[in-house]
């Protein structure tokens, strides 16, 4: 498993084609899908906060030209459920 936000294709790729050459066939992309206020509220949260301007652009670049494609493995988008802790997890 890779946890990081990997925005983009470019920064995607390398760690698409360490999996493929070591015959992982079962790629997923696990993608959080929540809105940016959510984004901003939780990151506002976190120990390391970073710029609201950091999470704005990233949020842009996941949800815009650097969203993930189908070409690049299994899309999941992860959402909240009805209640704390709970996920809804849907493949594309």
């Amino acid at each position: 498993m890779i946890d990081n936000t990997n925005a983009n294709p470019k920064q995607r790729k390398p760690i698409l084609d360490m999996a493929k050459a070591n015959g992982y066939e079962d790629i997923q992309i696990w993608l959080m899908d929540v809105s940016l206020d959510v984004c901003l509220q939780r990151n506002q949260g976190r120990d390391r906060v970073v710029s609201d301007e950091i999470v704005r652009n990233m949020y842009k670049t996941v949800f815009g030209p650097g969203r993930p494609q189908r070409s690049e493995g299994k899309i999941v988008l992860v959402r909240p459920g009805a209640n704390v802790g709970e996920f809804n997890f849907i493949t594309q």
